[in-house]
């Protein structure tokens, strides 16, 4: 008896599905089976109108950069690009809105950080930014950084 099979036998005695049953589901399609509401919801961005409406409200230098964060999402670069064009065209709120989103998923992300809080400081929001600066410092990855992070933080105080 192979691995294989043992395994197959052992799966099929822990469960109460029939053999045949069961193989038969796990040989299906996996699109032949009725999508989670999740997946349908998850339509790509190019053909969402909801991206349509949203790249609508983006300044127009900014779009190319929209347009490929919509295509792929969760490449960095391409969310820094697009924050600093936004930020560049003083669209402050929709650029604080990507860091946001960035630290979201990575806590401790300097670049984010630190841009996250030069943009709280120009929109005159001194305690956040203070609270930013000091983050920025604890999570950078060089001296360089950290002082970087400091600098801006004393800049910040008037010092």
């Amino acid at each position: 008896m192979t691995d294989t099979e043992t395994s197959h036998d052992a799966a099929a005695a822990a469960s109460d599905v029939p053999v045949a049953q069961r193989d038969e589901a796990e040989m299906a399609e996996p699109d032949a089976a009725p999508m989670p509401e999740e997946a349908a919801s998850a339509t790509p961005a190019a053909l969402d109108p909801a991206t349509a409406e949203a790249l609508e409200a983006v300044p127009e230098p900014c779009r190319p950069a929209a347009r490929a964060v919509r295509q792929n999402p969760w490449d960095d670069e391409l969310l820094f690009a697009e924050a600093a064009c936004l930020t560049d065209e003083e669209a402050l709120d929709q650029a604080a809105t990507i860091y946001e989103r960035m630290l979201a998923f990575e806590p401790e992300n300097f670049r984010a950080t630190i841009a996250l809080a030069d943009i709280r400081a120009e929109m005159g929001d001194a305690e956040a930014a203070r609270e930013l600066y000091n983050l920025a410092a604890q999570y950078a990855l060089s001296d360089a950084e950290a002082s970087r992070a400091r600098s801006r933080l004393r800049a910040l105080r008037g010092n």
